[in-house]
């Protein structure tokens, strides 16, 4: 997971995950989350994003829980369903070959 900065300076969650096969790698991305203002100097600074979410909000462990993304959208999305979703879209080249080349499936910089 990272944070990307946009033009405007503000932060976005991410997370990448990669899948190796015999046929080549894929990499792919997980939706992207507005990092809250108030904890994004923390996050640039190598703060642990849970650490600073509880303190934001009060709670206690939610990295082991829905995490930040469960508790900024209420629970309508988890982390564990943007890192199935990102693993999933990551797979559809090795369960469909026939329609990605191999050449399609190799790391790119």
């Amino acid at each position: 997971g990272g944070v990307r900065l946009d033009e405007g300076g503000r932060g976005w969650l991410f997370g990448v995950v990669a899948v190796a096969h015999a046929s080549g790698v894929n990499a792919g991305r997980t939706a992207e989350l507005p990092v809250p203002p108030a904890i994004l100097p923390g996050v640039l600074a190598g703060q642990e994003l849970g650490t600073l979410m509880d303190e934001l909000l009060g709670t206690r462990d939610l990295k082991r829980g829905v995490g930040t993304v469960g508790a900024l959208t209420g629970g309508l999305v988890t982390r564990p369903d943007v890192w199935r979703q990102a693993l999933a879209l990551t797979l559809a080249p090795f369960l469909h070959p026939h329609l990605y080349p191999v050449s399609d499936l190799s790391p790119r910089g």
